[in-house]
């Protein structure tokens, strides 16, 4: 968790930097896309996807929302390596981290990641705080106010995303259609789907007409690659590792920190499917993996030690 935690918090540092070097100091956008010298080069033999034209960072990833929605899964694990740590110094550095990666995420301008950024918020004032000193428990609050007063210290960006879901957005409209489309070529095959992949749902997209990778909606994804099988699947895994954290925090009352972060992961991203697909790449798959196995674990550890 220590590892994960400097990781996560060096994502964030090179999102704050993107930003800042684009946006205040004017560099040129190619330093939003970590890895352009990597794909100038492939993109002389294999034509690549064009990327955005915007402010909006990624990190080392190609898209601000695949950056967020590994930022907000792997945010939450990051507070075992604070509760665990023996030294106020390391304590202090793991906290550091956990703010420079909610500030980069904050700068991927995705919505979706901002609402998880207020529920992580809100789980962690109630349950978090408590187990850390009083100072420490202050950074850990006067982080996520921070990383808030910076959006809006950038306010043409983020009010203008903002206020595109009252005054209709086009992104919103078009996420509408995908899951019209989704809903109509799910009634066609909705007991096996069409395959899995998301090249699958890709063609399937397409076929109606739109060009987009997936649907925009884990729920509908799942049901278009594998069916009701897949979403059965994916469902009972969901619900028994949820199940277990309850139980683990329940009953471990007095060392449940791994299960609250646990928990905190799994649910952020469950809010992340409602409008994205945070199965899509390996990374993605990686930490949901990654989060399953630990909660496999835990449980086993708690059981076999009869508390």
């Amino acid at each position: 968790m220590q590892l994960l935690t400097l990781c996560v918090g060096l994502l964030g540092l090179i999102a704050c930097f993107q930003y800042l070097a684009c946006e205040v100091f004017g560099a040129d956008k190619k330093l939003l896309h970590f890895w352009c010298f990597l794909d100038e080069a492939v993109s002389k033999i294999y034509p690549l996807r064009s990327y955005q034209d915007d402010i909006r960072v990624a990190s080392t990833f190609m898209n601000p929302n695949i950056f967020a929605e590994v930022m907000v899964a792997l945010l939450p694990l990051c507070y075992y390596a604070v509760g665990k740590a023996k030294h106020a110094g390391t304590k202090n550095l793991f906290i550091i981290c956990i703010i420079v990666g909610t500030i980069g995420t904050a700068f991927s301008f995705s919505r979706t990641g901002y609402f998880c950024i207020f529920v992580l918020m809100i789980l962690t004032l109630i349950f978090i705080t408590k187990r850390l000193s009083r100072h420490q428990s202050i950074l850990l609050v006067t982080l996520f106010i921070i990383s808030i007063l910076l959006v809006f210290f950038t306010p043409n960006l983020f009010m203008d995303r903002i206020m595109r879901l009252h005054y209709g957005d086009a992104s919103l409209q078009y996420h509408l259609l995908e899951w019209k489309n989704a809903l109509e070529a799910i009634s066609h095959r909705f007991l096996f789907g069409y395959g899995a992949g998301a090249g699958v749902s890709q063609a399937v997209m397409h076929s109606h007409g739109l060009d987009v990778l997936h649907s925009h909606n884990l729920i509908l994804e799942l049901l278009l690659e594998g069916g009701i099988p897949m979403l059965a699947l994916y469902c009972a895994v969901v619900v028994k590792t949820l199940n277990n954290q309850i139980v683990y925090m329940y009953r471990w009352r007095k060392n449940n920190l791994l299960g609250f972060c646990l928990f905190s992961a799994i649910i952020m991203l469950m809010i992340f499917g409602f409008t994205d697909y945070p199965l899509l790449t390996p990374g993605l798959i990686g930490s949901f993996i990654l989060i399953i196995t630990l909660s496999d674990i835990s449980m086993d550890l708690f059981m076999f030690s009869g508390s």
